[in-house]
Parts: C-alpha cells; structure tokens; sequence
C-alpha cells in the first residue's frame, strides 16, 4: 500500500470514493463539505489520508480532525485500513480521542492504533439505519395543530444547554466548565446553521432534532432529544418525521442514522418512521 495526506486536489478522487460506500461515510463526506481537505483550522477540518493499491486506486481514507481529536476510518481492506489510519495520526501528531464509523473499521483502527486498552468514557456498539424518504411513515400525530417545527431562536439558549447537558453526559461527558463552554459554543454554531429544529405543542418545547451532515441528496438526523418530562408520547418521532418531510420537499432522497443497539425506544420510533437497519455502527469516546 502506498500512503500520503491528501490535498484539494484530490477533493474528486476523495468524494468518488466516499460515494461508494455513502451510508456509512456521512460524516466524512459532510466535514469535507464545510472545511475541505487541507486542513486550515476550521472546526470540521482536519487531516486526511489515503491509502492506494498498486494500480494507483484509492482503497482507504481516514480523518483526524483537529478540534473533537475523532478519527473517521473508510476503508475496502484491512490492509488499506490499517495504512490510512497509521499515516493520519502520525501526520496529526495529535492524540485520537475518538474513533466513529462502520463497527468492523473502527474495531480493526483501535486494534492497529494500539487503543484496545485505553478507557473510555463511552463504548457503544449501534445499528445503522437508512430510509427512502419517499417511504416515509408520518405519525398521526403530526395532525396535532398544536404541533410545530421550527428554527432555534436565541432565546431558546438555556434550554438547548440544559438539554445538551444531559444529552452529553448521556455521551459520558464530565459536567465541567469546559463542557458548559462547548454548549453554548454549540448553540451559537446551531443558531447560524438552521440545521437543528425545536419541535413544540401548543408553544411548548417538547423535542429537538438536528441534521448532523448534509448533502444534497442525502441527509443523517443525529442529535435527537426529548426532555424526560415529555418522553413516551411520540414527540421525538415527530420531530424526526416533520424534519425529513420538509427535507424530502428540498430534494432529498435519502435519510441515514445510527442508534445505540440497547436504546430500545429509538429503535421503535426510527422502525416507525419506516427506517431499516442496513449495518452496524460503533462509537468510542476515550478518555
């Protein structure tokens, strides 16, 4: 295997092959999106590396980004893998904090990075999720006129950390001033990018969901939230439904996923929606 950081130019080569093997490479293709490849500093920027066979084809490609410290891995070989992932964090010259993807890729890039036995604050095995949004099941709920979706405004900050708050401690994250200070980042980042969408009944807020990476065609909900007091009554769902109806109206065909294998209620609602389980996923949060 030969292995180097990629550049722009090589943005075409780099989306060919994430394109073939979109559902589980989202995150990837949406960070490439809002930073590029070369990495100069933005917040979904990082380091890229491929890995190419003897005939010059790019077989694998993994980021390190530089301000989660995550590592994404895509790969069609081990051998490819293994490469891809060896070159990025040598060239980062960072620590990897994290590692997300297809279970089997992440599996074999904690196994190379020597990480098997680094703690972490947050192990978990997830089933990936995939919808045709033609297909799409809306609740009957969504016949509530009381019901609506809509934008975060700024007034809607000290709910958004209280929720994220538990959210990420969900996550395994210390309630710290770091953490505190990274919400209210997020809130800002959320206000500016439309992307996240407070669903409320009869003005109340009830439920939060978001698109954590975009294409045209292609959409991955993430960040889905109910506060305890609301849960059980389908609000997450609707939420979920009323985001990707207005994402099918702009031309989007398909919706990706992934959800905690024991996370029994998701399950339900995404199933509801018409999702279907295409792989399995993993995300692990060092310590």
């Amino acid at each position: 295997m030969l292995t180097r950081i990629l550049n722009d130019a090589d943005s075409p080569l780099i989306e060919a092959f994430l394109r073939k093997h979109a559902d589980g490479s989202m995150i990837l293709r949406g960070n490439l999106i809002l930073d590029g490849v070369e990495d100069q500093g933005g917040r979904w920027g990082g380091v890229y590396a491929g890995a190419f066979d003897e005939r010059g084809e790019l077989r694998a490609v993994a980021a390190h980004y530089w301000h989660s410290g995550n590592l994404f891995p895509q790969a069609e070989s081990d051998a490819a893998l293994a490469a891809a992932v060896q070159c990025v964090v040598a060239a980062s010259g960072r620590p990897v904090r994290g590692l997300i993807g297809l279970r089997a890729l992440v599996r074999r890039a904690r196994a190379v990075l020597g990480l098997n036995e680094a703690p972490a604050r947050y192990d978990e095995d997830e089933g990936l999720y995939a919808l045709e949004l033609s297909a799409l099941r809306e609740p009957a709920l969504l016949a509530d006129p009381e019901l609506e979706l809509r934008a975060l405004r700024p007034s809607d900050a000290e709910l958004h950390i209280a929720w994220y708050r538990d959210y990420d401690r969900g996550l395994g994250a210390d309630d710290d001033d770091e953490l505190q200070a990274r919400l209210r980042d997020g809130f800002e980042r959320a206000l500016k990018s439309g992307e996240r969408c407070l669903l409320t009944r009869a003005g109340v807020p009830s439920a939060i969901t978001n698109f954590n990476a975009r294409l045209p065609d292609l959409v991955q909900v993430g960040g889905v939230y109910t506060p305890p007091e609301a849960r059980s009554r389908g609000h997450a769902r609707a939420a979920v439904a009323l985001s990707l109806r207005d994402a099918r109206e702009r031309g989007v065909r398909r919706a990706i996923l992934f959800t905690g294998e024991d996370n029994l209620p998701a399950i339900k609602a995404y199933t509801a929606l018409g999702f279907e389980r295409i792989g399995d996923f993993a995300i692990v949060l060092l310590r």
